[in-house]
């Protein structure tokens, strides 16, 4: 029988249900457990505290706090599988071998962008356990972390090609591959190809804050512009939100309850990016969108055209196909500025070539 967590949640009333992870029997989902002192736990107190005041702090933007608790997650898995017993005793070497954890397939299998951000949360972390008067060096000053996070590293090739958009039928063959959990996966990625949204903005809506089903509209914040802006959504993503919310769906999964989230795993708050990209990857290679890789990257990994963002950057296509303008569009994306907009007039090499051939064959 699957061990469950059952800690005592803060408001003494309620014990968790989640399926449990890690050696002192916790699930390691949420911060509000209390009655946990193991140090590698992410409901170490110092940690519960931590997250606490990020989350009362008006300074700290929802998204920020998101890559906090994000970043204290991985690091409480780390602790628990092979790291040292309390993030207080990490060394400039223990550093280095959380980053290639993270970037492995054990990990998290992130590029160097990302395992540079979550090491920088381990950093905000250990800067407060110093204010807090503990007395210890932050070894994450003296790691060798070989990683550049320049924004270089975290673009595609897409240097004579331009971005890559997704076709109407490849975007239906992605749709009719997508792995459990289903009703979960196919609104969210319609809701991507619906709005143009950047995986990040997905992970973050809430379902009864950000989202006006009467309008079908949703508030979405953008991690990358710091700004608020309206997206719009179908009549088709309206009946697979029904189904997710209304019919039950989302309520078979243990966080449900809790989560303000639209997306939820079966054991976190709200899924992640790396989530977002492997549910798209298995639909590719299973829908056979991914049969040529391009190129692989440092760690060997392949890498293909069609990734999530070209969701984003189809729907910026067919609003421009459609003549919608370039100031309603760049409001929509939320583009800062609109020569990121004007580049989907000028598309990639494949697209212009089939646009011009079908015009001199007519």
């Amino acid at each position: 029988m699957t061990e469950i967590c059952e800690a005592t949640l803060n408001d003494g009333e309620r014990t968790c249900s989640n399926k449990a992870r890690y050696s002192d029997g916790k699930c390691g989902v949420h911060s509000s457990h209390s009655d946990s002192n193991t140090g590698g736990s992410v409901e170490d107190d110092d940690m519960a505290r931590f997250l606490k005041r990020e989350r009362r702090d008006p300074s700290v933007g929802k998204a920020t706090f998101n890559s906090r608790q994000t970043g204290l997650r991985a690091l409480t898995e780390w602790l628990e599988a092979e790291g040292p017993e309390d993030v207080r005793d990490m060394t400039p070497l223990d550093v280095e071998d959380y980053v290639i954890w993270l970037q492995s397939g054990e990990g998290r299998g992130i590029c160097d962008v990302t395992a540079q951000d979550y090491v920088n949360e381990l950093s905000v972390f250990i800067q407060f356990l110093q204010k807090k008067g503990e007395d210890m060096e932050n070894p994450v000053r003296e790691a060798d972390l070989q990683l550049d996070p320049s924004p270089e590293m975290s673009k595609r090739l897409k240097d004579d090609q331009g971005y890559v958009a997704m076709s109407t039928d490849q975007f239906e063959e992605l749709m009719n591959h997508l792995p459990a959990p289903t009703a979960r996966n196919q609104l969210l990625f319609q809701l991507m190809w619906d709005c143009g949204l950047r995986p990040i903005e997905a992970t973050q809506i809430e379902y009864e804050d950000d989202i006006d089903r009467e309008k079908r509209q949703i508030n979405v914040y953008s991690t990358k512009t710091g700004t608020n802006r309206v997206v719009f959504y179908s009549e088709t993503a309206e009946t697979m939100l029904a189904e997710w919310l209304d019919w039950g769906e989302r309520s078979r999964f243990n966080p449900a309850e809790d989560s303000p989230y639209l997306f939820i795993s079966r054991e976190s708050e709200t899924i992640t990016t790396w989530t977002i990209n492997q549910v798209f990857r298995k639909a590719a290679e299973a829908a056979g969108l991914h049969e040529e890789e391009v190129y692989r990257d440092a760690k060997g990994s392949p890498q293909y055209d069609l990734k999530p963002y070209s969701l984003r950057h189809s729907f910026a296509e067919r609003m421009i196909d459609r003549g919608v303008d370039l100031e309603t569009l760049r409001q929509t994306m939320g583009h800062s500025d609109i020569g990121t907009t004007k580049r989907y007039v000028n598309p990639d090499l494949e697209t212009r070539r089939l646009r011009i051939q079908s015009a001199l064959d007519d």
